[in-house]
């Protein structure tokens, strides 16, 4: 069988579908996402063998206390979706995010490995660059900076930056930090706990 939660109510209230992965039809719609819940709807269906899941913390807490037989398999979209994760971070790991080049020779071409955050990174750098060079052009030509701010929609600050900018930006890699740094722990434990995203996003 295959357990995944739905929202009766995003970010209220969630319930549990339970299906033949067979005959690929639904047996069975749980009130909720609670451990409890599952393990009680587990524990009076003795004969399931296998249960297909994502990653969430409480249908793996749920099938263990049902029964420690049975086989618990990470289905394959959440399965293809962490490794795919994992190759990024891996690749990020061991390919700077800036590849240096001998004096003499130009290489225009972007590093071949590099991930999807890192390439959209590296195009919003090039055309921020040929604005600045363009921006420049004109200013050369005897266009006010007034003039450049309205013609290109930007506040006469980032004119005068881009008129004294002197070499391409450069690409840096940044981890930013996120709201509920610190929290995971607690995250996990409310989850478990069969909490909803509001419910937890109050308790923090």
């Amino acid at each position: 069988m295959g357990i995944d939660d739905f929202a009766f109510l995003k970010g209220h209230s969630y319930g549990t579908i339970v299906c033949d992965l067979v005959t690929h039809h639904p047996i069975a719609l749980l009130p909720d996402r609670k451990p409890e819940t599952i393990s009680l709807w587990l524990k009076n269906h003795p004969l399931i063998q296998v249960v297909s899941r994502d990653g969430y913390q409480a249908f793996r807490q749920a099938i263990s206390e049902a029964s420690s037989s049975i086989l618990q398999v990470y289905d394959r979209w959440h399965f293809i979706r962490a490794a795919r994760r994992q190759f990024d971070s891996y690749l990020a790991s061991i390919l700077p995010s800036i590849i240096s080049f001998e004096k003499g020779k130009e290489i225009d071409k972007a590093p071949y490995f590099e991930t999807k955050a890192q390439r959209q990174q590296r195009e919003r750098l090039e055309k921020k660059w040929a604005l600045i060079k363009i921006v420049q052009q004109e200013y050369k030509k005897g266009k006010k900076k007034s003039e450049l701010a309205r013609e290109f929609n930007l506040n006469p600050r980032t004119i005068t930056k881009y008129i004294k900018t002197t070499s391409k930006p450069i690409q840096l890699n940044r981890k930013r930090k996120r709201q509920t740094d610190g929290f995971h722990e607690k995250i996990e434990q409310l989850e478990r706990a069969g909490k909803t995203v509001r419910q937890i996003y109050a308790y923090i």
